[in-house]
């Protein structure tokens, strides 16, 4: 009797060890299976880069040309650095008459009025006259006038404010006046990020990616069994260093800081993001700002908002997302951990 046990244990043992097996190999055929296509390009000033997994074959091809057509048609919307954009046009004309905007710029405004909002105003796209008194609006044109005068700041700071934006019920939108200059590169980035991982979802066979723009990206894992993307957060004090990593899915990781655009007067630097309370570039000691959230664009406009904020008054523009400052004051630089956020080696 007890051979015949055995002899039945042994069985169910090597009948569980078999299914183990061939389970394993299911698992590592999935992962095996999964193909990985990349496309970079050099598009919005900085670099472009896609990695998509799928199951199956794609048309990369096809794929590219349709990412890059709507890198393309957001940059005649967005970019304030080209006389044909519709911004532009909007920022020339929108004072004199109603501007009929397109959806995506209808689109911009709403989540611009929103975040200014939600932020007590810390984001504010109306700010652009103030960027170009700074000279903080276009790096590569060289600085001739130097730095403004309080009377100049002074002056213009009561013309401007979302406020000042009206968008009208059949979608135009005018300026209350002409000082009124709007630019939203500190949203836009998101939007763009979003409208990609969107359409790429939606390709046959793709199951995961990541939509990465100058640093500032967007994940998305369609597969619960598919395992997290490490995403490395830059060191804002040292080039090409990194921090440490995050632990990413269905997630936009976006970062906001001062390190690599700005202008020196008088030996002191000043950063192209302006506190429009004060009308003046950002100095609260605030290096850099990383939030991790669903959407890429709020995400975006907070991290911009969060660096006029400072980690002091972060928290009632913070909802879900997990937010990590770094803060130089006084020669020390610290870590400022929130809402969750957890920074690995």
């Amino acid at each position: 009797m007890q051979s015949v046990l055995k002899k039945k244990s042994l069985a169910v043992i090597s009948a569980l060890l078999i299914l183990f097996v061939f389970l394993a190999y299911l698992v590592h055929s999935y992962y095996f299976r999964a193909r990985r296509y990349e496309i970079s390009a050099l598009k919005l000033g900085t670099v472009v880069s896609i990695i998509i997994y799928a199951e199956g074959p794609i048309d990369l091809s096809s794929v590219k040309t349709r990412c890059m057509e709507k890198i393309e048609e957001s940059e005649k919307v967005f970019s304030v650095h080209r006389e044909d954009s519709e911004i532009a046009r909007m920022n020339a004309l929108a004072a004199k008459r109603s501007f009929p905007a397109s959806e995506m710029m209808q689109e911009v405004i709403r989540r611009s009025r929103k975040m200014h909002l939600r932020t007590g105003g810390a984001f504010d796209p109306s700010v652009f006259s103030l960027l170009k008194l700074w000279h903080l609006s276009d790096f590569e044109e060289e600085d001739k006038k130097g730095f403004p005068h309080d009377k100049e700041i002074s002056a213009l700071m009561p013309l401007l404010g979302m406020d000042k934006v009206i968008l009208e019920k059949e979608g135009s939108v005018r300026f209350a006046n002409e000082s009124v200059s709007l630019d939203f590169g500190g949203i836009a980035k998101g939007l763009i990020i979003d409208g990609l991982t969107d359409m790429l979802q939606r390709e046959p066979h793709v199951f995961a990616g990541i939509v990465n723009i100058g640093g500032d990206l967007k994940t998305f894992i369609l597969k619960e069994d598919y395992p997290s993307f490490q995403i490395g957060i830059r060191d804002p004090e040292k080039k090409e260093a990194l921090l440490g990593g995050v632990e990413v899915r269905n997630s936009s990781v976006m970062t906001s800081g001062g390190y690599e655009r700005f202008r020196e007067y008088h030996k002191k630097k000043y950063i192209h993001i302006l506190d429009p309370m004060t009308g003046r570039p950002v100095e609260n000691g605030v290096l850099s700002v990383t939030v991790i959230g669903g959407n890429a664009a709020d995400c975006d406009a907070l991290a911009t908002a969060l660096m006029v904020l400072g980690p002091e008054k972060a928290k009632s523009a913070i909802r879900d997302e997990k937010v990590f400052f770094v803060v130089k004051r006084h020669e020390k630089t610290d870590k400022i951990f929130l809402n969750g956020f957890e920074l690995r080696d």
